[in-house]
């Protein structure tokens, strides 16, 4: 059985390349027919429509990737599948469980010897012939394997509910156009919305799938499937809330904020109007400071793109106006750093500056330069520091000052700064 990007194949795919290859069939299985039909909508990605959508339009070609052929044919090669029976179930279980167990023998014998045992240390540990560990670990793999192969479908299923929700955007964008509103529900989805794409939510689905075959125990009287959904739903969620935020939430919290929206969606459902949080809190079971402290910790995480428009009617509204151009948070935020025309000015001045200083004598120059803060420091001298530093009185100081000010005021001097007077 062959691994790729999108979980365990059945033995007739040996590589992704045999994937991509593979026949294409007509019919689909009524069970995975919602999957195909997304699959569809997610790769037209400038549509934005659902299926009932794109029935009402005019057909086009459009272009088949390859990993839109190794996905479908994924899908189609797994309804090819039998389902099996329950006591097929329990017997690749009990097989499943004994290859479990002799593995996990095995990792204790090499923890106890600080290294790889030989097949001979192994099967005396076991108790059997080193024949008879190779024939039940060969069986108990491919017990594994069958189980997990037969049950993938539940693994599209979920992984499906999971999948980001910029169809259901796009769609509901377009209805809104006939006077449909966007049910409080289906905000509420949008709000949990992420950019992982199908194919890895089936991968760790797999994985899920993987662990519950091999702690799946017939014994209990359980049903496989409905045993092998948590351990699922549990690896899709996992991924989910580990990728789908730019700064990660532990996965308790992202399960309560879960909650929060679920059961706010919910109540505003019930009460038709927005619930308090008071009224969220003791629906959810927790405390209104941990209910403000999860939303709290959710908003502060909440990172936005400065590529990303502000919001759709803004955006729409610019594109309008426009053109092509788009409209991005980062071209509405005011710049905290001069830009390279104000440093281009402000260096043109500070050159002006010097040469009309140039024109004044070595003392009434450095006084000005030190007086407002022309020199090196940037800083404004009072006319006490000046009086100290140039062993003068005080209102000498300022008589120079007036003086040198007073040369600076000429006609041919003052039009080289006049410029500038609206930088400053």
């Amino acid at each position: 059985m062959a691994l790729t990007s999108l979980g365990p194949l059945p033995d007739s795919f040996s590589s992704v390349s045999s994937l991509a290859s593979a026949p294409r069939v007509p019919l689909f299985k009524d069970e995975l027919r919602p999957f195909i039909e997304d699959d569809a909508n997610d790769d037209d990605e400038e549509g934005g429509l659902v299926a009932q959508e794109q029935a009402t339009m005019k057909p086009r070609r459009r272009a088949k990737t390859s990993t839109t052929c190794a996905a479908t044919a994924y899908v189609r090669e797994i309804c090819r599948l039998d389902r099996l029976t329950d006591e097929e179930v329990a017997s690749l279980s009990m097989a499943t469980q004994d290859y479990c167990a002799l593995m996990k023998q095995r990792e204790e014998l090499c923890a106890k010897l600080g290294r790889e045992p030989t097949d001979t240390e192994w099967s005396t540990t076991v108790g059997v012939s080193e024949e008879e560990v190779r024939k039940r670990i060969e069986r108990g793999r491919r017990a594994r394997e069958r189980l997990v192969a037969s049950n993938l479908r539940l693994v599209l299923a979920i992984a499906n509910r999971y999948k980001s929700r910029a169809v259901v955007r796009s769609a509901w964008k377009s209805r809104s156009k006939g006077g449909m509103d966007m049910p409080s529900h289906e905000k509420v989805r949008l709000q949990r919305q992420h950019n992982i794409f199908l194919g890895d939510l089936i991968q760790e689905g797999a994985l899920g799938l993987i662990r519950a075959a091999e702690k799946f125990d017939p014994s209990k009287g359980f049903k496989f499937s409905t045993y092998a959904t948590w351990w699922i739903r549990q690896a899709i969620q996992r991924c989910v809330s580990e990728h789908s935020r730019t700064i990660r939430l532990p996965n308790h919290v992202t399960e309560s904020l879960r909650q929060i929206y679920r059961m706010r969606a919910r109540l505003q459902h019930v009460l038709k109007r927005p619930p308090t949080d008071e009224e969220v809190a003791e629906a959810c079971n927790m405390t209104l400071k941990r209910l403000k402290k999860i939303t709290q910790h959710a908003w502060e995480t909440q990172t936005l793109s400065l590529e990303g428009p502000p919001n759709s009617e803004a955006h729409s509204l610019y594109k309008s106006q426009q053109g092509e151009a788009p409209l991005s948070i980062g071209s509405i935020i005011e710049a905290t750093e001069e830009t390279p025309e104000e440093a281009l000015e402000r260096n043109c001045m500070r050159e002006d500056v010097e040469c009309v200083l140039r024109t004044l004598p070595f003392q009434e120059r450095e006084i000005l330069r030190l007086r407002y803060g022309i020199s090196d420091d940037e800083r404004p001298h009072s006319t006490e520091e000046l009086s100290a530093r140039f062993q003068l009185p005080v209102h000498t100081i300022r008589l120079i000052e007036s003086r040198a000010l007073r040369k600076l005021r000429h006609p041919s001097l003052a039009a080289m700064l006049r410029e500038y007077v609206n930088i400053l």
